[in-house]
């Protein structure tokens, strides 16, 4: 029989991480509202100054908490991992590395940036997918999207989207949530409950059903690479390629008859892509 034992108490402050998140965009937000109104101030911009504080705020608490803590409530599992690579299987991958260091970054950041459109056009399908079978469920969203990914928003909107969102969020999920998750499950595959289960938080903290459906694939492949890298950088990256690609590729206009090709094409793009990720880490 299989020994397996979830720490619940981790699970639960793991659950409180997109809240704390929220609660920081809302505190903000109100906070800004109030200023306006007891200064006269016009109101039209409050979104997108409210928005980059509090991504700020998040990169600073997330941040600090993923630095601090490290070495202690994430460090046994990041032990665990390094334990169970056998690198004397790789001896090539490793030697190139150390070799080539600058050529596998480039290879990485290529590979990364096919994976970040790749991820874009399928959320596009999925998007269209919705719009021809539930289009109820696009209401809503539309109204979010045009806050958010609208070229015309200007640069402060723009800036928070693509760079400081993605660090937060990095931080916050990829950092603090998937760590401290991982360490709750006592598994052979913890680092795949772990990745799973902060991939549905990640969903549940974009707040509709439309977000969370491409939000929870997005989540385990960026779960994915913080795993095989170590390091949240490769997420990041890949996360602003998408948002940045969104304001572009968002507004690609593919046809019915194309979606499921598409769907096909891109889930096998992302495949190899992430294929080659794993076998440049590992």
């Amino acid at each position: 029989m299989i020994n397996t034992r979830v720490d619940l108490r981790k699970l639960v402050i793991t659950c409180l991480v997109p809240v704390t998140t929220l609660l920081i965009h809302n505190i903000v937000y109100l906070a800004g509202t109030r200023i306006c109104d007891l200064t006269g101030s016009q109101t039209d911009s409050v979104g997108s100054i409210t928005s980059c504080i509090s991504y700020i705020l998040c990169i600073c608490i997330f941040g600090y908490l993923y630095l601090r803590y490290e070495k202690t409530i994430f460090g046994q599992f990041q032990s665990d991992i390094m334990q169970n690579r056998d690198l004397s299987d790789h001896p090539k991958t490793k030697h190139a590395g150390k070799q080539n260091p600058f050529l596998r970054a480039f290879v990485i950041f290529i590979l990364l940036l096919i994976l970040g459109i790749s991820l874009q056009l399928l959320t596009t399908c999925i998007l269209r997918l919705i719009d021809t079978y539930r289009p109820e469920l696009l209401t809503s969203y539309h109204e979010r999207v045009q806050r958010s990914f609208s070229i015309d928003n200007g640069i402060v909107r723009i800036c928070t989207v693509t760079l400081l969102a993605p660090i937060a969020e990095e931080f916050a999920f990829r950092g603090v949530a998937l760590k401290l998750s991982a360490s709750a499950f006592h598994t052979k595959h913890a680092a795949l409950w772990a990745i799973l289960f902060t991939a549905f938080c990640f969903g549940c903290y974009h707040g509709n059903v439309v977000q969370f459906c491409y939000s929870v694939p997005a989540g385990i492949i960026l779960g994915c690479l913080a795993i095989w890298s170590g390091s949240l950088i490769p997420g990041m990256i890949l996360h602003m390629i998408l948002n940045a690609s969104s304001y572009v590729i968002g507004s690609i206009a593919i046809s019915t008859s194309m979606l499921w090709g598409f769907v096909g094409i891109t889930c096998i793009l992302t495949a190899i892509c992430m294929t080659a990720i794993y076998n440049v880490y590992k």
